[in-house]
């Protein structure tokens, strides 16, 4: 899998935001060449008529719990699904799960998984621009995936540095 490298990171304003829910692999890809981590936050992940929710780890079952989903792009961010690029968009219009390809990391592999877009509403946003040109409109809270010392580990938007290489995709 290719590298991206991270030329800059800068504020880019308020802007309306969608939601990403992967249901296996929690990956997708991004136009500009990145794989990108499923907008969920860290927990268990419980499916609920079609829609699926953060648990806080620590919750016991059956007990209700607060969603807080706050990683997101804004709707202008096209992704790659099974029928071509796609804006996030054109996708919420959809209100239907999208198949798309998502990256198992175990198997080296990609997969067609199933997402859910959401709004989210006007979040601030973060311009992730890359030595090649392209760029990644993201919440500070988005996580991409990241070389850490020849492995791969998450970092969030606003942990992000000029150098940092994110992994990404190729036909």
């Amino acid at each position: 899998m290719p590298w991206k490298k991270v030329k800059s990171i800068h504020y880019a304003g308020k802007l309306n935001c969608r939601n990403i829910e992967v249901q296996e692999n929690q990956t997708y890809l991004l136009e500009s060449g990145i794989v990108s981590h499923n907008s969920m936050l860290n927990g268990r992940i419980r499916k609920v008529s079609h829609v699926f929710i953060r648990i806080p780890f620590g919750t016991p079952a059956g007990r209700e719990a607060r969603v807080y989903l706050l990683k997101c792009l804004p709707g202008f961010v096209d992704i790659v699904t099974n029928d071509g690029i796609n804006n996030l968009k054109d996708l919420h219009a959809l209100q239907e799960p999208i198949a798309l390809p998502s990256y198992d990391f175990e198997t080296k592999k990609f997969i067609t998984d199933q997402a859910l877009i959401k709004l989210i509403g006007r979040r601030q946003t973060f311009k992730v621009t890359l030595e090649d040109g392209s760029y990644v409109p993201a919440t500070k809270n988005h996580r991409f995936f990241v070389s850490d010392n020849g492995n791969v580990k998450e970092k969030r938007v606003a942990e992000l540095k000029p150098g940092d290489f994110l992994i990404g995709w190729e036909d």
